[in-house]
C-alpha cells in the first residue's frame, strides 16, 4: 500500500477518482435516503435531525482524540489536527473500499506515510489496538445501561437480560483488563498502558454521544424505545461490523440492529428507521471526509502542474482558432 501511494500515476489517478467520482457518490447515497428511504419520515422532525447530526459528529470528532491517545501509547507523534483529518477520511474510505478495509488501510497508510519513523508494523499494531480500545468502550458503556433494557414479551432474545450474578463478573472484568493492560505493557516494553486506558473512556463518551443522537431521534418520533437499549442497538451495530461483509457501508451491524430494536418492541418501520439514522451519521461523516479529500485532490493536482499543463496545451488552438 505504501509503494502504490509513491507511485506518481497512483496518485494521480487516485486523487481523479476521489475528486469526481467518490464524493458525487456519497451525496447520490445520501439523497437516496433522505428522499426515498425511511429516513423519509425525518422531514417532519427538521430541528430534532439537525441536533441528532451535531451530536453523533461530536462523538465521530472524539474518535479522532481516541486515536490521539493510543498513537501517544505506541510512541508515534502526530498532531491531532492531522489525526482528525485522518480518522474522518478513514469513514470516507470505509464506504468505498471492500470489506470495509479501507477504514484501517486508510489509517496505517496515511499514518506510516506522516510518521516514516515509526515503521509499517508499529503503525499497524496501534491501529489494532485502536479497535480493541473501542470495543473495551463499548463494553463499559453495556455494563451500565444493558441491566436497563426491557425485552418484549414475545422476543427470543433472552440471553440479552442475564441474571444478577453475571453482571457482577462481567464487572470484575474491567480492573482485570486494565490489570493485564499495564503488566503486558511493563514486560514487552511496546507501548504504555496509561494512555491507553484514557483511550478506553474516551471511546466510551464518543459512543454515547452517537447513542444520544438517536435516541434523540426516536425520542423525537415518539419511538417506545428507552435509552439503555438504543445503546445496546449500537452495540450490535459496531460488533456485526467486524464481520467483512460491507456494500457501500451497509454491513450485518444494520441488520443486527434491526433485529435488536425488534427484540425491545418496535415495529419494523421504527427499527429499521432508528438503523438507517445510525447508518446515516456515518455516511454524513464520511462526506466530510470526502470533501477533504477531494480539497486535498484539487491542491495536489495544482502543484504537479495537472491543471497548468492543459490549460498551456490549450491555448495554441485558441489562439490558432481565434485567427
Amino acid at each position: 500500500m505504501i509503494a502504490w501511494l509513491r507511485n506518481p500515476a497512483f496518485r494521480r489517478a487516485l486523487l481523479l477518482a476521489e475528486l469526481v467520482l467518490v464524493p458525487a457518490g456519497l451525496l447520490l447515497l445520501f439523497d437516496l435516503l433522505v428522499g426515498a428511504l425511511p429516513l423519509v419520515r425525518l422531514r417532519d422532525a427538521l430541528g430534532a435531525v439537525g441536533v441528532s447530526f451535531t451530536l453523533a459528529l461530536a462523538g465521530y470528532g472524539l474518535f479522532a482524540l481516541r486515536l490521539s491517545h493510543v498513537l501517544a501509547a505506541f510512541a508515534i507523534p502526530l498532531e491531532r489536527a492531522s489525526l482528525w483529518r485522518i480518522h474522518v477520511t478513514s469513514l470516507f474510505y470505509y464506504f468505498f473500499l471492500p470489506a470495509g478495509i479501507g477504514y484501517d488501510f486508510s489509517k496505517v497508510a496515511k499514518i506510516a506515510f506522516r510518521c516514516p519513523a515509526a515503521g509499517t508494523w508499529r503503525v499497524s499494531a496501534a491501529v489494532a489496538a485502536e479497535r480493541v480500545v473501542g470495543g473495551a468502550g463499548m463494553y463499559l458503556l453495556l455494563l451500565g445501561t444493558l441491566p436497563f433494557t426491557h425485552l418484549a414479551p414475545d422476543s427470543r432474545l433472552e440471553w440479552l437480560t442475564p441474571p444478577a450474578w453475571a453482571w457482577g463478573l462481567l464487572a470484575t472484568l474491567v480492573p482485570v483488563g486494565a490489570w493485564l493492560a499495564r503488566r503486558i505493557a511493563r514486560r514487552s516494553g511496546r507501548y504504555r498502558a496509561g494512555p491507553l486506558l484514557s483511550a478506553v473512556a474516551v471511546s466510551a463518551t464518543a459512543h454515547l454521544l452517537v447513542a444520544m443522537a438517536i435516541w434523540f431521534v426516536a425520542r423525537s418520533l415518539g419511538f417506545p424505545v428507552v435509552f439503555p437499549e438504543v445503546v445496546v442497538g449500537l452495540a450490535a451495530t459496531l460488533l456485526l461490523q467486524l464481520v467483512p461483509v460491507n456494500l457501500l457501508g451497509v454491513t450485518l451491524g444494520e441488520v443486527a440492529a434491526v433485529t435488536v430494536y425488534l427484540a425491545y418492541g418496535l415495529d419494523r418501520p421504527e427499527a429499521l428507521l432508528l438503523a438507517t439514522v445510525a447508518y446515516s451519521h456515518r455516511l454524513v461523516a464520511a462526506m466530510f471526509g470526502g470533501a477533504l479529500e477531494g480539497v486535498a485532490a484539487c491542491s495536489a493536482l495544482r502543484a504537479q502542474g495537472v491543471f497548468a499543463g492543459r490549460l498551456r496545451g490549450m491555448r495554441p488552438s485558441r489562439w490558432r482558432r481565434a485567427r
